[in-house]
C-alpha cells in the first residue's frame, strides 16, 4: 500500500465532535486529487464520544482510512502513537486538526509541488473564524524576497521558512525525516511548535505555495488556545518559549509576547506562586529566521517594550 501513498493525513481527535465531520468533508471534497493516494489515519485520544457513523461514512469514501483509540495524552501522544507504531506510509506526512479544514484545492496543489522531493512542503492558510464566517489570510511575507539570498541573515537555510505561525496545518513533512525526530512531550499542549521546529532542523530544503490551503480555526472556545489563562498554560508557555529561544528562534518568542493579556497573566503568576519562575530569554540575539532587514526592526521593538517585557523576563 504504501508504494501508491503519496500523503498521509494524521487526524488527533479529542473534544471536536462538532467539528469533525467539516474536516473529513473537507478531504473526500478535494478537487482533482486522487484520495487513493492518501492515507487516513484518525486517533481518537481518549474521548468517549461514539465516532462509529463517522467511520462508516468516511471508510466508504477513503480507501486507506485507519482509526485507532489511545488513552489520553493530549495532541503530542497522538504523534508518538503514530510514530512508534509506524502506522504513517505516505511520502508525506501532514496534520490535520479535527476543527481546521483544507481548501478544495489543496492536496492538487500540494501534489504538484511533492515532485519538487523537498524535506518540507508548506503553503499560506487562513485565519478562519468559523461562527462569523470571516477568513484572514496568512502569508509567509519574507519568503517573496526568496531570489535574493544575499540579503538575508543566513544565505539559503531552511530556517528562513520559520514564521511566527507553528500551527501544524498547511506542513507536509517528508517520511523519513518524520520519524527520525525526537518523541513529542506527553500531557502538554503546544507540541505542534516542536514538531515543526525539529523537523526544520534536519530538512535540507522546503517548498512553500503561496496560496492559502487551509483553514485554522481560531473560535473555538475549547482549543487550548483559547482557554482562560491557569499556572499549567503559562508554565507550559515558559517552555515553549525557552525552547525557542535555544533554538535560535528569539525573535519568534517575542511574537509571542503579544497574546492577549500573556504579559499580564504571568505577572500576576510570579507574585502568586513561588514555583513561577523569569522567562529565560538571551538578550544578545540575531533574527536568524527572517529577511536580514527585519533584525534591526525586531531588536528595536523589543527594546521599546523592554520596560514591559522585562517584568516577565530574564535576559541572560
Amino acid at each position: 500500500m504504501n508504494q501508491s501513498i503519496l500523503f498521509t493525513i494524521i487526524l488527533p481527535f479529542y473534544d471536536t465532535s462538532e467539528t469533525i465531520g467539516e474536516t473529513l468533508d473537507s478531504i473526500i471534497n478535494q478537487e482533482n486529487f486522487d484520495l487513493n493516494t492518501i492515507q487516513l489515519i484518525l486517533v481518537n485520544d481518549g474521548d468517549n464520544a461514539d465516532l462509529n457513523k463517522i467511520i462508516e461514512k468516511y471508510k466508504k469514501k477513503i480507501k486507506n482510512f485507519e482509526f485507532y483509540k489511545k488513552e489520553n495524552g493530549n495532541w503530542g501522544s497522538v504523534i508518538n502513537f503514530v510514530k512508534n507504531k509506524k502506522i504513517a506510509l505516505g511520502k508525506y506526512i501532514t496534520i490535520l486538526d479535527s476543527d481546521d479544514k483544507l481548501t478544495k484545492n489543496a492536496l492538487n496543489e500540494f501534489a504538484k509541488v511533492s515532485k519538487t522531493n523537498c524535506d518540507i512542503l508548506t503553503s499560506n492558510f487562513y485565519w478562519w473564524k468559523a461562527k462569523k464566517k470571516r477568513k484572514i489570510p496568512i502569508p509567509i511575507y519574507w519568503l517573496f524576497f526568496k531570489k535574493y539570498h544575499l540579503l538575508y541573515e543566513i544565505s539559503k537555510k531552511i530556517h528562513l521558512l520559520h514564521t511566527p505561525f507553528h500551527q501544524p496545518l498547511c506542513k507536509f513533512y517528508k517520511k523519513e525525516n518524520f520519524y527520525s525526530i525526537p518523541n513529542c512531550t506527553e500531557k502538554i499542549s503546544y507540541q505542534d511548535i516542536f514538531v515543526y521546529n525539529e523537523n526544520l532542523k534536519i530538512a535540507k530544503n522546503f517548498c512553500h505555495i503561496k496560496k492559502c490551503l487551509g483553514y485554522y480555526r481560531t473560535d473555538r472556545a475549547s482549543s487550548s488556545s483559547n482557554i482562560d489563562w491557569n499556572t499549567n498554560k503559562l508554565f507550559v508557555w515558559k517552555n515553549v518559549l525557552e525552547y525557542l529561544d535555544k533554538n535560535n528562534c528569539t525573535c519568534i518568542a517575542i511574537f509571542y509576547f503579544l497574546i492577549k493579556n500573556f504579559i499580564k497573566e504571568y505577572k500576576k503568576c510570579l507574585l502568586e506562586n513561588s514555583q513561577c519562575q523569569k522567562i529565560l530569554i538571551h538578550k544578545k540575539f540575531k533574527c536568524c529566521y527572517v529577511w536580514k532587514i527585519v533584525n534591526p526592526i525586531v531588536k528595536f521593538v523589543s527594546f521599546f517594550w523592554y520596560r514591559k517585557i522585562k517584568q516577565i523576563v530574564e535576559f541572560i
